[in-house]
C-alpha cells in the first residue's frame, strides 16, 4: 500500500489477490482541503500522474543526466 499526501488530498492503492486468487485493486480518496466533499477529478488526474512519475523512477532508477 503507498500513501500520497500533497496537503489539498490524499489516496490510498491497495493491491493484490484475494482468498480465490483472483486481482483487486482499491482506490480511497480523502479531501484534505474541503473534507465533505469529493476530491475533484483534476485533482485526482494529476496525483496518479505525480504517482506513476515516481513509480517509474524507483523502477528504472534516476537519471542525473536527462538532457544527454
Amino acid at each position: 500500500m503507498r500513501d500520497h499526501e500533497v496537503g489539498i488530498a490524499r489516496f490510498t492503492v491497495e493491491y493484490g489477490l484475494d482468498a480465490d486468487g483472483n486481482g483487486y485493486i482499491t482506490e480511497q480518496w480523502d479531501n484534505l482541503a474541503a473534507p465533505d466533499e469529493d476530491v475533484p477529478m483534476v485533482t485526482r488526474a494529476g496525483l496518479l500522474a505525480m504517482s506513476q512519475q515516481t513509480l517509474t523512477a524507483e523502477v528504472m532508477g534516476h537519471f542525473d543526466d536527462e538532457g544527454e
